[in-house]
């Protein structure tokens, strides 16, 4: 029974042996492409497929991996297990991916689009552990990595999901990734509840307000333009980001500086760190009461 899931802002739990990363590692394309393997052949988006294809071609062609003999031959590390699931892939795809149509591709741009991809598309959730399965830890992890998806009403529904497979589940907690916001603190709603192990009746008793949209994890914001304006309402819809820059027609510099400050932004406004935990009220629930919420 796994332990670790990518949660896709449909609602769609996916189980996997450890939580895919993009951008972790910009000097090692292989590995970029072996994480992404999991965004391309979860993704039904034509344009997040052609793209990864694309890449993966460059990838081929720069490491002179031209027939299914030479990538079978190649020293992957199998014991990655993206790394051994991208071998297999490419050995059986190399003819087709090597005659694929391709432009020369601005690589570094597109690898940029697809990570984002991977952390705006999904959540990732641990039961056990925040990034470590820990054996009797009954513990129930989110970590938020995107900027302007509001994922409660889906981490609401997820988490009924993975009760059912794992009903000895005690607390819930929803924190931001550290890997791309550079903290792993817990967030707290627009009505000031913070989830940081909260007991789990509590997290279920909010059911009713999560689903009827009364409660938020997005602050509000007011974006400066009519093209940045458009992009957050489809970033909110939860369209691809690399399908939302050539929408809006952005420049790819300004797009990825407005992204990053409306990470920034929910950081800042959302994210509570351990010294403001300490100074809420104390209460048997582990999280703000609903009187003080806001204060």
């Amino acid at each position: 029974m796994p332990d670790a899931w990518m949660l896709r802002n449909d609602g769609k739990l996916l189980p996997v042996p450890f939580h895919p990363f993009g951008g972790k590692d910009t000097d090692d394309y292989e590995l970029e492409l072996a994480n992404l393997l999991f965004l391309y052949k979860d993704s039904n988006d034509p344009l997040i497929c052609t793209t990864y294809i694309n890449l993966a071609r460059e990838w081929l062609l720069d490491s002179g991996l031209l027939t299914r003999a030479d990538v079978e031959s190649y020293p992957f590390d199998t014991s990655d297990p993206y790394c051994a699931a991208l071998q297999t892939f490419l050995a059986a795809e190399a003819d087709n991916i090597l005659s694929s149509d391709s432009e020369d591709p601005d690589v570094a741009l597109l690898l940029w689009d697809l990570t984002t991809d991977l952390n705006q598309l999904y959540c990732r959730a641990r039961y056990g552990g925040k990034t470590n399965t820990t054996e009797g830890c009954t513990d129930l992890y989110f970590r938020l990595s995107s900027a302007a998806f509001d994922w409660l009403r889906v981490i609401s529904s997820a988490v009924r999901g993975i009760l059912q497979q794992k009903p000895e589940t005690q607390t819930v907690t929803i924190c931001r990734d550290k890997e791309t916001s550079g903290t792993d603190a817990p967030v707290k709603d627009s009505r000031g509840h913070v989830y940081d192990k909260m007991p789990l009746q509590d997290f279920l008793d909010l059911e009713p307000e999560i689903n009827a949209g009364r409660i938020s994890l997005l602050p509000k914001v007011r974006p400066s333009s009519r093209s940045q304006e458009e992009a957050y309402d489809l970033l909110r819809s939860g369209m691809p980001v690399s399908r939302i820059r050539r929408s809006t027609q952005m420049d790819a510099v300004a797009f990825r500086d407005f992204l990053n400050s409306l990470r920034n932004e929910e950081v800042e406004r959302t994210a509570v760190s351990g010294a403001d935990l300490s100074s809420f009220p104390a209460t048997a629930s582990g999280h703000l009461p609903l009187e003080t919420a806001g204060r």
